[in-house]
């Protein structure tokens, strides 16, 4: 199973440097409004997506939303921005037909101290049957 956690954030007039340098320019991916996202999608606000891949759910949730935490200062300063919006989110890939996962008391802790809200999306190929 794979798991993808993104911080997305998006808004008008967007400081890019500022924003990849202080959450971490190696995970960051910068698109101004306009720019074509897979290959054919426009974006309408400019985007900045920080994303990590992992293979362990709960591993990948402490460490991706520890890196968050610690940067909570940064993310309030950032949602004080014009017109800046955060969201979080966990794309899960699998081929099994049930899934299950575990959010710690202590993850749900630090989301609420830095007020991001925390959205799954799953994507499941398990017992599909193809013709």
């Amino acid at each position: 199973m794979n798991y993808k956690f993104v911080l997305r954030i998006s808004g008008e007039d967007m400081d890019f440097d500022y924003i990849c340098n202080k959450l971490g320019p190696e995970n960051c991916d910068k698109k101004k409004k306009g720019d074509k996202f897979a290959g054919f999608i426009s974006v309408p606000h400019d985007t900045v997506i920080f994303e990590k891949n992992y293979s362990d759910f709960e591993y990948g949730s402490q460490d991706f939303i520890m890196h968050l935490y610690y940067k909570k200062n940064v993310l309030n300063k950032i949602k004080k921005m014009n017109s800046i919006n955060l969201y979080l989110c966990c794309y899960i890939c699998s081929e099994m037909g049930q899934i299950g996962f575990f959010v710690s008391s202590t993850i749900m802790k630090y989301l609420s101290e830095i007020e991001l809200d925390l959205n799954f999306d799953i994507l499941s190929f398990g017992l599909a049957e193809v013709d």
